[in-house]
């Protein structure tokens, strides 16, 4: 959930309180909000506003030390501009207001021009219209106005745009209403009270994520009012996390960041009100950290068409165009070949050893194993090397202990919600079930039954899935004169998964034929739609020939057409305590293990990735990269930086075994051993590229 129009703060605020029974929204599972340049308290925002006039050279000393005198701050008993002001306050302020000639300046966008329509502008946004209105073809994109011709009539030219009928189809928007920039239709109807801080208390202890931001080129509704209401003068909340800058994509500084028991604030760096109209690359990666976590957005992709707007108004037509796909892409096809994902997420009941063999996996002790439930809340995420005898420097994979599970988690039992949510965020689920005894070892449920705890997790994972179908299906059921083409597919896909799961199969054992159903079927984003593989923890003593237990879950796993591994977490930890892997191997040679097997679960791992490697080779090392199988020449150039993608000429590749027998690129050239690949070339496992990309 995110608003950014200045009265939303109140609109959004009421939202947690209102998941009853009866309610439209009940049933939806509200994790959390972000509220940008939010106006929450009249008073407080109020009062920051002259403060923000004059830091920013907009209003002189004298008026501010006037200003000061007459009406005070501290006493509140004037807002500024307000009725019970006094007439001397009042002249004061209409005088500053007069002589900063606010009527000229953008106050959502200080920095910014007002639009004033000249005779470019308005041909340019006729011809955007007319492209607009032909069709979103690429020929049509090609016709998009120039960024001086718009200027700062970028509102104009965007209401304009999505006002198109073609454009609101794209977007799926149902029926076709008119888009307005800001409406006037919601301040008639604001009636709510002049605070929405009594509303926080109640809020922050429900355990939602909760984002306050503020683009500081906004003095309508500024960062100052903001920080206020927040800290001393409002909510008094305690600082977590000490005032930090943060970054964007691009490396460069975006804003500034705080943390508070129960929210997070940060700035955007000269943003306005609206931040994505502003900085569009910065705003999206600032959501996207938000939803996703700040590891997993530091991993994404970014499209060039954000950078090259990144800088100012967002006024291309193609650009527009380009943002809105690839968010939806991000969003809904996250194991894309660009921006995939390599996250394997390490799942099982409370003590059975997941952060035992995540310490192990990824040779570091991030995580607390101890000997009771729920010792792991956030989950840990490490990054591990990919073994490959190729090469010495190895492409990564990201490994994520998430919290255990119990039963009851679809109904929010334990850590239900936040575990439901950590396993959407992985590619791959690594199912850990206990198949060792020890007293000394707690179990949830009293007693080591793995094929009981698969069942557990498993019947959680469909029942989550469940209730998702079924809140599809019910919110289908009001859009029947619906227009949007693609709701039949939808409803076919919903169709087919209700009964499935409700006879207790995964959504991963149903198939899709027509490509329309199976990517609805994607963005759905089931958690039983994930991949898996199972895992085996068992003592020192079993770590070879596994036992009874680990022989009864694979005859259920395989026969599912799954993939079991023994692993023994304590003996894996033990041996990685030993810094050089030779001594490790010595170690597990005396119990019969000729190689760790974690290196099994890792390239296990990758298979279900569907990852294949290829190289690059310099002159003093060669490195390993991982991308999915079909990929092009270009994504894979786009791997190691986006720019590559998109400047890609051409890929000069040389065979692995080719190299070897040549021993180098040059000598590999000699021999004629390297050929020249274009974009459509498909990459293939081993290939060695140079790539040849352009400025």
């Amino acid at each position: 959930m995110s608003a950014t129009a200045t009265r939303d703060a109140h609109l959004v605020t009421d939202l947690p309180g209102l998941n009853g029974a009866d309610h439209p929204i009940a049933g939806v599972d509200f994790a959390g909000f972000a509220i940008g340049n939010a106006y929450t308290d009249v008073v407080i925002d109020g009062n920051a506003n002259i403060d923000y006039l004059y830091s920013h050279g907009i209003l002189s000393l004298e008026s501010f030390r006037a200003i000061q005198t007459e009406c005070g701050r501290e006493g509140i008993g004037c807002v500024f501009a307000d009725e019970v002001c006094s007439d001397k306050c009042s002249e004061l302020l209409v005088a500053s207001v007069e002589a900063a000639q606010e009527d000229k300046f953008n106050p959502y966008f200080i920095y910014g021009d007002i639009c004033l329509l000249s005779n470019n502008q308005t041909a340019a946004l006729r011809r955007a219209g007319k492209a607009a209105n032909s069709s979103l073809a690429p020929s049509a994109l090609q016709q998009k106005p120039r960024r001086s011709d718009i200027g700062p009539c970028a509102d104009a030219f965007t209401q304009d745009y999505l006002n198109q009928k073609s454009v609101q189809q794209a977007i799926h928007v149902e029926d076709f209403v008119e888009w307005v920039d800001c409406s006037d239709a919601v301040g008639g109807l604001f009636t709510s009270s002049v605070s929405a801080l009594p509303k926080y208390p109640s809020i922050l202890g429900k355990g939602l994520d909760i984002l306050i931001y503020s683009g500081d080129a906004d003095s309508n509704v500024n960062f100052m009012g903001t920080e206020r209401w927040i800290g001393e003068e409002g909510l008094k909340l305690h600082v977590t996390k000490k005032w930090e800058a943060w970054f964007g994509p691009d490396q460069q500084l975006a804003g500034y960041a705080q943390g508070y028991d129960g929210l997070t604030y940060k700035t955007i760096k000269g943003a306005g009100h609206m931040v994505p109209a502003v900085k569009p690359l910065h705003g999206l990666y600032m959501f996207e950290c938000f939803v996703f976590g700040d590891v997993a957005c530091n991993k994404f992709a970014y499209p060039r068409d954000l950078e090259e707007v990144a800088s100012g108004v967002v006024t291309d037509l193609a650009s527009v165009g380009a943002m809105l796909m690839w968010v939806e892409l991000r969003l809904l096809r996250p194991t894309g070949a660009r921006g995939f994902h390599r996250s394997v997420g390490i799942v099982g009941m409370p003590n059975v050893g997941k952060s035992t063999l995540f310490n192990a996996l990824t040779k570091t002790e991030n995580a607390q194993a101890a000997n009771y439930p729920f010792c792991t809340i956030d989950p840990n995420i490490a990054r591990v090397a990919v073994p490959d005898e190729r090469v010495r420097r190895l492409a990564e994979l990201e490994f994520v202990d998430i919290a255990g599970l119990v039963r009851g988690a679809s109904k929010g039992e334990g850590l239900g919600n936040k575990f439901l949510e950590n396993i959407r965020q992985v590619a791959v689920i690594a199912h850990v079930v206990r198949c060792f005894e020890d007293t000394n070892i707690l179990h949830v449920d009293n007693s080591v039954d793995p094929l009981r705890d698969l069942d557990t997790i498993r019947t959680e994972l469909i029942l989550a899935d469940l209730q998702t179908v079924e809140r599809r299906l019910a919110g289908l059921a009001k859009k029947k004169k619906s227009a949007d083409p693609t709701l039949p597919d939808l409803l076919a896909v919903l169709e087919r998964l209700q009964p499935h799961l409700e006879d207790g199969q995964q959504a991963l054992a149903l198939a899709f034929d027509k490509p329309e159903e199976l990517l609805q079927f994607e963005r759905l984003q089931l958690l039983t739609a994930k991949k898996a593989m199972y895992l085996c923890n068992v003592s020192e003593d079993d770590a070879a020939a596994g036992n009874d237990m680990t022989a009864a879950v694979r005859a259920r796993v395989e026969a599912e057409g799954s993939l079991c591994l023994t692993v023994s977490g304590s003996l894996e930890e033990a041996a990685a305590s030993f810094e050089d892997e030779p001594s490790q191997l010595e170690y597990l040679a005396e119990s019969g293990l000729s190689e760790t097997g974690l290196t099994k679960v890792i390239r296990a791992s990758k298979d279900l990735l569907q990852l294949q490697t290829y190289y690059t080779v310099g002159e003093k090392e060669a490195r390993a990269w991982n991308v999915p199988f079909g990929a092009t020449a270009p994504m894979a150039a786009g791997v190691i930086h986006s720019d590559f993608e998109r400047l890609f000429i051409r890929a000069e590749t040389v065979a692995y075994e080719d190299f070897e027998r040549s021993g180098s690129m040059k000598a590999a050239k000699d021999k004629g051993f390297m050929r020249s690949e274009g974009k459509e070339y498909v990459c293939k496992d081993g290939d060695i590229y140079n790539f040849l990309v352009g400025k």
